[in-house]
């Protein structure tokens, strides 16, 4: 087609060139709009999902570290300091060990607290003469007394790229004596493979460790790379970012001098850092693709838009430019309001026609792309936003009106219809925060409220950033909305929880708090604490609470509360009188989770100071009562065996000159100086008890009931006695003499209380439950009236006629002194006179000893 730029005057050829010219702009900033949004959507979505894969990576790696620093202390545990010098024994512990050895291709060692070798494996005795006491981990594990995981060195006897891992061991005062090491050699297959090796991008993409202190290389994808020196400190800022700390996807440049798309995540147990990173002419291949494809019809049409202009009259191009119009007008409205696009109408088949459909399949991509953000955004509960300064056009996400509730029809897409979405309450803050961002030229981000139609409150938290131009004006800012409702409420419930059980801590009139088990720094105290001894959160709990301590206290209960896999114990109950006010308390210790995950001690302590006087008193006052009652009863006996013996010889010296009346006389009055000889016996017998028993120990209890039984043999033949034995009879720490006679009395009693004409039955039941042992005597015979029981126990009590039955009503007295005296109890059970009795008593299975 021939072009004639010499008629550029007529009013035809500036319409023509005019028209042109805007097409061919609309066409262009169309393409490059549509480009440059769909690399940043492609750049944001591609880093998150780099970023999710490094961060499972990392996940693996800590787990791999965690579970070799578990296997060294478990070996550690197991070595003591008398083991440390015996270095065959060591040898043989590593030898025999193949599962730990597996996990150390570079081998394990023992080391002496100078870091010389005592074992290793592999045996060589070029390894045994090496000395690693240089090492970091070795500095760590027996100067820092920690786990401890080097960085990559060459090593002494592999000459190839390792990495140490140790731990130390320790005596029974917790002393560092020496060390367990285990090392990976970085340049044979190890554990670290199975990530590197998984790298999908093969071309000048990277999966690597690093040490962010000495930018070393741990091991890579590449592994070249091994131990190669990262860029120095402000060589790659991005690099810097990185070993400071941050984690996420960032564009940079890399040493080899490749855009990547690089994503880092930290692994907490050793500190390195997981880089994995894409090319970016890999990662935006299809993007640069579609824009060529795009450039190309661009080009395209614009030189057929060029021809065919020229050609046309100007009442075809009137009538071919009608369709651009609105076409522009379509795209211009869904450029700057929240609905969906929907195909541009191709109103001819002509090379307008043709522009309209492939500008249709560009912004069908789009929409997919779109369609497949927002669906993320849903999941993630997660909304995007963005606003046009210059024209105040608010353009949000499918996500954001699903968390506000709003119709997309009805929203007026402005600023101040977004403030009205927001509570009242809350619409001032959340305008301020965003003008002062917008002043400081810093990010903004608020936590605010949302109130729905029904009443319902919404936490949603923002975050954007704004866009200035050359003059620092504000021209476009972008964020997100993120619906945080459940984690708001989740805090409230926690800091609610936490002022209700800080409230009834507050009330109790004792000493409550946490500490840790490892720093003992106190880390909850209650008021009580505070009243006693002033606000001492943060102090170790051997300053705050105890006085002379230099360190962590000798009695501290810590080793007490956890077996030894870490796991609790239980609750530890003790008595301790404090150092710094003299206090007695009763106390009760827990090893409990924190907050954050760690392990720390709850102490309970209640103050018994004047329970332990009184007990003092109290124990004095018996023993004086004892003492006297013995006295009493030894004394008096005398007496009454002189009385009794004079009134016999004088019954004998007048026995002619009485008549019956007197001879019943003289009976009545020996009989009871009889009868008060025997309560007096009875009397000493109760005194004796705990005072001239056996010490305690460790019996069994089915022969002392045996020896009972043998005792017992000659009343259980003459009343033709059945004895039934039960139930398991266990190993009993109890005084040996005094359970003895706490058996006879009881079936003795059960043997003579019988219904005469009635085989007398006795069934003896023993059973464990709970950590106390439980013995039942059980018989057939006078049975007990129910409102009488509580007398049963008492001293001189009889609920049976002396005629009938003898004894001084002192036995069931002293076999509760007995039972009592062990820490137990003792009760009776009747259903009525003839009926039979049961009398059972429980005792500590493994308690302390008697006191006595």
């Amino acid at each position: 087609m021939r072009v004639n730029f010499f008629q550029l005057r007529s009013i035809k050829s500036r319409l023509m060139v005019f028209t042109l010219a805007v097409f061919l702009i609309g066409i262009w900033s169309l393409a490059f709009y549509a480009s440059s949004m769909l690399r940043e959507d492609m750049q944001r979505l591609l880093g998150e999902q780099q970023f999710s894969k490094v961060s499972f990576a990392a996940t693996q790696i800590n787990e791999d570290l965690q579970q070799r620093l578990q296997a060294l202390e478990r070996v550690a545990s197991d070595i003591g300091s008398g083991l440390l010098d015996d270095q065959a024994a060591l040898q043989a512990v590593l030898e025999r060990n193949k599962e730990f050895q597996a996990l150390f291709n570079g081998g394990t060692r023992i080391t002496r607290l100078d870091g010389s070798v005592v074992a290793t494996v592999p045996f060589s005795a070029e390894r045994l003469s090496a000395n690693y006491a240089d090492r970091d981990y070795m500095i760590g594990a027996l100067k820092a007394g920690k786990a401890t995981i080097g960085n990559p060195v060459l090593g002494k006897i592999l000459k190839a790229p390792v990495f140490g891992m140790a731990v130390p061991i320790r005596d029974e005062k917790a002393r560092v004596i020496g060390a367990v090491v285990g090392a990976i050699n970085l340049g044979q297959p190890n554990f670290l493979d199975k990530i590197t090796e998984s790298n999908p991008n093969k071309t000048a993409g990277y999966l690597l460790l690093v040490t962010p202190q000495q930018r070393l290389i741990v091991t890579a994808s590449d592994k070249n790379r091994i131990m190669e020196q990262q860029p120095a400190p402000g060589i790659n800022p991005v690099i810097d970012s990185f070993m400071a700390g941050y984690e996420g996807s960032a564009l940079m440049t890399n040493p080899l001098g490749v855009e990547v798309l690089a994503s880092t995540k930290r692994i907490p147990v050793s500190g390195w850092l997981i880089v994995n990173s894409l090319p970016t002419e890999e990662a935006f291949a299809p993007l640069y693709a579609m824009q060529q494809r795009v450039m190309l019809v661009a080009v395209f049409l614009s030189l057929l838009a060029g021809a065919l202009t020229w050609r046309i009259t100007s009442w075809i191009l009137h009538r071919q430019l009608s369709p651009m119009i609105a076409a522009t007008d379509t795209l211009t409205t869904r450029a700057t309001s929240n609905r969906h696009w929907q195909p541009l109408p191709v109103t001819s088949q002509d090379e307008i026609g043709e522009l309209i459909a492939g500008f249709n399949r560009l912004m069908g991509t789009l929409a997919q792309r779109e369609k497949a953000l927002n669906e993320a955004q849903r999941i993630a509960k997660i909304g995007s936003w963005s606003l046009d300064l210059a024209s105040g056009r608010l353009i949000w996400s499918d996500e954001i009106f699903r968390l506000f509730e709003i119709d997309p029809q009805q929203f007026a897409a402005t600023y101040d219809a977004f403030l009205n979405a927001i509570h009242p309450d809350d619409r001032d803050a959340v305008n301020k925060a965003y003008t002062e961002s917008l002043a400081n030229r810093a990010p903004y981000e608020i936590i605010h409220r949302l109130r729905m139609g029904d009443g319902r409150i919404k936490w949603v938290q923002e975050r954007s950033v704004s866009e200035f131009d050359a003059s620092g004006k504000p021209v476009r800012s972008s964020g997100t909305v993120q619906d945080i409702t459940e984690r708001k409420l989740a805090d409230e419930f926690k800091k609610e929880s936490y002022e209700r059980l800080t409230a009834v801590f507050n009330s109790l009139d004792a000493i409550v708090y946490v500490a840790d088990m490892e720093t003992h720094e106190l880390l909850f105290v209650n008021q009580f604490v505070i009243d006693i001894f002033g606000d001492i959160v943060g102090k170790p709990c051997w300053q705050g609470i105890q006085n002379g301590q230099s360190g962590p206290c000798a009695y501290c209960t810590n080793d007490k509360l956890l077996d030894a896999d870490g796991n609790p114990t239980g609750i530890y109950h003790w008595e301790f009188q404090n150092t710094l006010n003299g206090h007695w308390y009763d106390i009760r210790d827990k090893a409990i989770k924190w907050i954050d995950g760690r392990t720390v001690r709850l102490e309970i302590a209640t103050d018994i100071t004047e329970r332990k006087e009184f007990e003092s008193e109290l124990k004095r006052s018996n023993a004086e009562l004892e003492q006297f009652s013995y006295a009493i009863s030894h004394d008096m006996r005398q007496p009454l065996r002189m009385i009794s013996g004079h009134l016999g010889l004088l019954e004998k010296s007048i026995a002619a000159h009485l008549d019956g009346d007197q001879r019943e006389s003289f009976r009545f009055a020996i009989e009871g100086a009889r009868r008060l000889d025997q309560m007096l016996v009875g009397l000493l017998d109760y005194s004796r008890v705990g005072r001239k028993g056996e010490p305690p120990a460790r019996i069994e209890s089915r022969a002392l009931l045996g020896e009972a039984l043998l005792f017992l043999q000659p009343a259980i033949e003459e009343a033709q006695a059945e004895i039934v034995i039960e139930g398991d009879w266990p190993r009993i720490f109890v005084s040996p003499d005094e359970m003895l006679r706490l058996m006879q009395n009881l079936i003795g009693n059960a043997i003579k209380f019988r219904v005469a004409g009635r085989t007398p039955k006795v069934t003896v039941t023993s059973a464990t439950g709970n950590k106390t042992w439980r013995l039942c005597i059980s018989d057939n015979g006078v049975g007990i009236i129910p409102e009488q029981i509580t007398r049963l126990f008492q001293m001189f009590q009889r609920l049976q006629g002396r005629t009938a039955y003898e004894g001084n009503g002192i036995g069931l007295a002293i076999c509760r002194k007995i039972v009592e005296r062990h820490g137990g109890k003792i009760w009776a059970e009747s259903a009525g006179e003839g009926q039979g009795s049961r009398f059972c008593v429980s005792l500590p299975q493994e308690g302390e000893a008697p006191s006595i």
